[in-house]
């Protein structure tokens, strides 16, 4: 009896690309295959079309979320029903080479002790160009392939890997990894980070397999407009690091994450002062609100002394002064550090 691959795809207003999306999967040369579409509430036409797909084919699954809670939600929901040897995520906009899955289930025959496959993630742009993944991980230390990417590794050095994203989060995984630990609902957007790092983390090997996964540069995406939305990135970090402590990593691993945290609250700040003239009163406070709560949190022993004594990535969490003087001795720290990369024509 072969191996059954389920395939995990959250829904929200997608119908220009969901064809495509689905489609793909309904075209894999491998055919044991489970797919799970998530309805997020959306208000175009994008449930009448899963509807049609998986009234046709009883390997297509539709659930419906109650109201609009992002992609993780949606994603657990489809968790719930999963039946497959091997779990993936594949995106409503995205889709998959026609031998994908097929590739996936050569890849655990060879490797069968391997937890985790990451495919070999393809950028596709609006007008057409195909890039493939920009792999930047140090290559004396591992065994490098003709196209960068790595032979194996283990779940701690992926983990490190991902705090810069030298290796990507498109993969898939030998289903307890998604049995122990499933998305995170923190937030609702910034959260599928938090996942794909814990199972690298907790996975005994991680290789790649040539199994393409087509994923679609849209400049609508969250990460790509400007919205209060990117404030749940803060949040998000902050769930992470609460992770990481639960699942007992070391001092090593904490100390890492941390100064990543830190880079992002500094990024937020940028974020901040870069669209701030078009925010609201109201939404600006809301803003600086989320960036203090964050910095509050940081805790700056963890960070290398010579990381943040750097202009613009000063702390100022001096215990001989009160908190809020701390605080606005980081703002002014901030504009001035952000003023001067304009003046320089550095932003």
């Amino acid at each position: 009896m072969g191996k059954t691959i389920s395939i995990l795809m959250a829904v929200y207003n997608t119908e220009a690309y969901l064809h495509e999306a689905i489609d793909s999967v309904v075209r894999q040369t491998y055919d044991d295959w489970q797919l799970i579409c998530v309805d997020d509430q959306s208000t175009d036409g994008s449930l009448s079309i899963l509807e049609d797909y998986a009234s046709k084919d009883e390997r297509i699954n539709l659930l419906r979320c109650k109201e609009n809670s992002g992609p993780s939600k949606a994603r657990n929901l489809g968790l719930s029903i999963a039946k497959g040897d091997y779990i993936m995520m594949l995106d409503s906009d995205d889709w998959l080479a026609d031998d994908a899955l097929e590739r996936i289930i050569d890849a655990y025959e060879e490797h069968p002790n391997t937890d985790i496959f990451l495919m070999d993630q393809r950028y596709v742009f609006t007008d057409g160009r195909e890039e493939g993944y920009d792999w930047h991980y140090d290559r004396t230390k591992y065994v490098a392939r003709p196209d960068g990417s790595f032979e194996c590794i283990r779940g701690k050095e992926a983990f490190v890997l991902s705090l810069s994203w030298a290796i990507h989060g498109v993969y898939v995984a030998k289903r307890r990894l998604y049995d122990e630990h499933g998305y995170d609902e923190t937030c609702k957007y910034f959260c599928d980070d938090n996942l794909t790092r814990i199972h690298y983390y907790l996975a005994n090997n991680i290789r790649c397999c040539s199994a393409k996964y087509y994923y679609r540069i849209l400049p609508g995406s969250i990460s790509r407009k400007i919205s209060l939305g990117r404030l749940d990135y803060l949040k998000a970090n902050l769930s992470m690091k609460i992770q990481l402590i639960n699942i007992g990593v070391g001092d090593d691993i904490l100390n890492l994450y941390e100064y990543e945290r830190w880079k992002v609250v500094v990024d937020t700040y940028m974020f901040y002062y870069v669209n701030r003239i078009s925010f609201t009163k109201a939404e600006r406070k809301q803003c600086l609100q989320a960036i203090k709560e964050a910095w509050r949190t940081i805790e700056a022993w963890r960070i290398d002394q010579r990381k943040r004594l750097k202009l613009g990535y000063v702390p100022f969490h001096l215990k001989w002064m009160p908190e809020g003087l701390c605080w606005w001795l980081f703002v002014i720290d901030e504009e001035i550090y952000f003023s001067l990369k304009v003046l320089l024509r550095r932003m």
